[in-house]
């Protein structure tokens, strides 16, 4: 409509034009040419070139861009699982065009399938049916429960791309709990793991709760294959998962070893070469972070006679400690033993501080030299733990003072005051612990004497150690330990025993009871 008004305008000009006799462009008037017998030639062109403007001025008008070509959307690519402590996180990689995602899941143990959604990242954590899980789950069910598998597809508006490969992975149970306490978990490896999951070893009210550690690790058995990276690998990822306390200090792997790792790509087929393996299971310990902390990690080895290839050996056992110090070569399973005892000590010392208070009668005359014995000795001059000071006194005022601490240390300094009540007198020592391990105090040890100067002997008072007189108040944080043990048929018999009871030993060091 547009355009025959504009043509229809056009030729109303033209008919203006020729009869005012207006010039044309080349300066020739309309009647000059009709005088020359051209008047029917001239009005054709007119009206031509008339109509062929009007359809130019239409086109550029009406023009309309078209729209490029969508391409066709594509599968997502990438797609992993992670298992977090509450469930999964599912990634994968972007698709050009797409208007977001969607994801479905199967789930094994209900055979239950699920699809969601409108998801405009290229992430999703997953946490449905997690709690039938851990209701599900039994301590001495130690495997995986459940199979879940993952697929997601791209789309947008009247358009949906392929579905990506599936992506499967197991549900383990996580352990753990929110209970200040020491934590604990277990792996034996051969040609399979063998886990104890990580839970409570004691609460510090309970020093006893050690069967059911000591228990599995007896109960271990003797297979071929040493999984000695893909062991270490899952230890690190049950700390990853397990639920811990916030007041947790210490996140600590202790492995024992005594051969070459000849299973573990087999076992994690992302990996071509033991070597790559090994250098990838170095960097997790040193960058994982557990609640922002960093993992200690310690490995005690013993070289198998079967181990001709010395460096490899060493360069496993290095790889698996988070420092040099950390990896202790040993020559028999007696220092396997000694070395299990020193990292027990440490570990333990490391999240505790503890207040030692010690009662005494306070009749003593000024300057009398007074030590308390803290390991089993019938005299104080053999003792090789011990708190030394010089009583004052002074007006109401107590004091121990130019304490000496051998084998022992304590934050409380060199001059303790003490707590006066009636005739007894109370020191406290804040900050102790006995830097020479692997001895444990027991309290029952604890003796007190005075120097007797004229015969230079000490005397015990046999009056100290009644009930009252010794407390010790421990404030401990969390900590949480895995320990991964070598249950290969290369130890033999006799070393395979040995080292169960260097585990189980090391079990009872931790949580005070040897």
């Amino acid at each position: 409509m547009l355009q025959k008004e504009r043509t229809t305008a056009t030729t109303a000009n033209l008919c203006s034009v020729m009869e005012s006799g207006n010039h044309s462009k080349n300066g020739a008037s309309l009647k000059s040419l009709m005088s020359k017998g051209n008047l029917l030639i001239t009005m054709c062109v007119l009206v031509f070139l008339a109509i062929a403007g009007a359809c130019k001025e239409g086109e550029e008008d009406d023009y309309i861009e078209p729209e490029p070509e969508l391409k066709p959307l594509t599968a997502p690519t990438g797609l992993t699982a992670t298992q977090i402590t509450d469930g999964f996180k599912v990634s994968w990689n972007p698709v050009e065009g797409a208007d977001g995602y969607k994801v479905n899941y199967y789930y094994k143990h209900f055979d239950r399938y699920d699809l969601w959604g409108n998801i405009t990242y290229t992430t999703f954590e997953h946490t449905k049916d997690i709690q039938d899980c851990e209701f599900l789950y039994k301590p001495e069910y130690d495997a995986g429960l459940s199979l879940f598998s993952f697929s997601v597809c791209s789309y947008r508006a009247y358009e949906r791309s392929n579905w990506s490969d599936t992506v499967t992975c197991n549900y383990i149970y996580p352990g753990g709990g929110a209970e200040t306490g020491l934590y604990m978990g277990i792996i034996g490896f051969n040609e399979e793991l063998n886990e104890r999951k990580i839970s409570l070893l004691t609460d510090y009210k309970n020093i006893y709760n050690t069967n059911n550690f000591t228990s599995f690790v007896n109960a271990l058995n003797m297979k071929p294959a040493t999984s000695l990276y893909y062991a270490v690998d899952n230890a690190i990822k049950r700390l990853e998962i397990a639920k811990l306390p916030e007041d947790l200090v210490n996140v600590s792997i202790v492995t024992f070893t005594d051969g070459l790792d000849n299973a573990s790509i087999d076992l994690n087929t992302a990996y071509n070469s033991r070597d790559a393996y090994r250098d990838a299971v170095k960097k997790r310990i040193a960058n994982t972070r557990i609640k922002d902390l960093p993992i200690n990690a310690y490995s005690i080895g013993i070289r198998g006679s079967d181990v001709n290839d010395v460096e490899a050996f060493r360069a496993g056992l290095i790889s698996m400690a988070s420092r040099a110090d950390n990896a202790k070569e040993v020559t028999n399973m007696e220092e396997v033993n000694e070395k299990f005892s020193e990292i027990a000590a440490s570990l333990y010392n490391e999240n505790a501080s503890q207040v030692v208070k010690l009662k005494i009668t306070g009749g003593y005359d000024d300057g009398t030299k007074i030590r308390f014995t803290l390991d089993d000795v019938e005299d104080a001059a053999e003792s090789e733990f011990y708190i030394e000071g010089v009583y004052k006194r002074n007006g109401t005022e107590r004091t121990l003072q130019n304490v000496v601490y051998h084998g022992v240390k304590s934050s409380s300094g060199s001059t303790i005051s003490g707590d006066v009540s009636g005739v007894y007198v109370t020191f406290s020592f804040e900050g102790f612990e006995i830097i020479e391990p692997p001895v444990t105090m027991y309290l029952k040890d604890i003796r007190q004497w005075e120097y007797i100067a004229s015969n230079a002997q000490w005397q015990k008072n046999s009056e100290f150690g009644q009930a009252g007189d010794i407390e010790t108040i421990v404030d401990k944080k969390s900590a949480v330990i895995m320990l991964v043990l070598d249950c290969t048929t290369s130890l033999g018999d006799s070393d395979f025993g040995q080292m169960k009871d260097a585990a189980t030993n090391f079990i009872r060091l931790l949580t005070g009871k040897d």
